[in-house]
């Protein structure tokens, strides 16, 4: 085995606990590199779970980084190298991947405003984690955060805080935290949850929602500047209410 193959666990991870820390710049170098050891690997009828993970993250982490379209080109290659796969064997962990595939490339649409996009892409995840065998209680919560911006954006406010309340009890569910979903993922539905509320001219539901949020981010950071990140978040969705 070659060093440089070696290597990839090592770079893959680092290029996850990168993308849950917020780290876009130093993600996006360890994920280009991954990319670049995956290419030297013999061809297999099967596609080789690190090329798609590699994929995936690269275009999560150019996502992150504001890169929108540069990130659906690597983020259609890792639901390319999803379905394959589960075409060959019909794990019930690759239909999550397919599924986690599909609900990034959903939030990728949607940064590029195409909200229809987005909700289809959320809707075939929603099927597709329902034929997995264990879904993932963080990858069910990630896709409903999704999901509710994406109903927001076309107008469904009272949908749209459904979803974001439904991915909150998920994203705060003992398996979730036991699985270290990323914090930021809580963030999107506390905040999305509120504008929801906002907009539907429900003031005293988005203070009530302000103030649950404002008082678990003070025990929960994110990113790397702490949970002061979370609670400006909060406070520029009230202001703007």
């Amino acid at each position: 085995m070659s060093r440089a193959l070696r290597s990839l666990p090592a770079l893959l991870r680092k290029a996850e606990v990168c993308l849950w820390r917020g780290e876009a710049a130093a993600g996006i170098a360890a994920s280009r590199e991954a990319r670049a050891v995956c290419a030297t690997l013999p061809a297999s009828a099967m596609p080789r779970r690190e090329a798609r993970l590699a994929a995936n993250l690269h275009g999560a982490l150019l996502h992150l980084a504001g890169d929108y379209d540069e990130a659906e080109e690597f983020l259609d290659e890792a639901l390319a190298l999803a379905e394959a796969a589960a075409r060959h064997g019909l794990a019930h962990d690759q239909f999550v991947c397919c599924a986690g595939a599909l609900g990034d490339l959903g939030s990728n649409a949607l940064a590029l405003g195409d909200a229809g996009k987005a909700l289809a892409c959320s809707k075939r995840a929603e099927y597709m984690l329902n034929r997995a065998y264990r879904p993932s209680h963080a990858a069910q919560g990630a896709l409903r955060v999704t999901l509710g911006l994406s109903q927001s954006a076309i107008g469904d406010h009272a949908a749209a805080l459904r979803s974001h309340q439904q991915a909150l009890a998920q994203l705060t569910s003992p398996p979730a935290i036991a699985a270290h979903a990323p914090p930021m993922w809580s963030l999107a539905a506390r905040v999305g949850a509120i504008a929801a509320a906002a907009s539907l001219g429900d003031a005293q539901t988005a203070r009530g929602l302000a103030d649950e949020a404002l008082a678990a981010s003070s025990g929960a950071p994110v990113g790397t500047d702490g949970g002061e990140v979370s609670r400006e978040a909060i406070r520029a969705v009230v202001a703007m209410a």
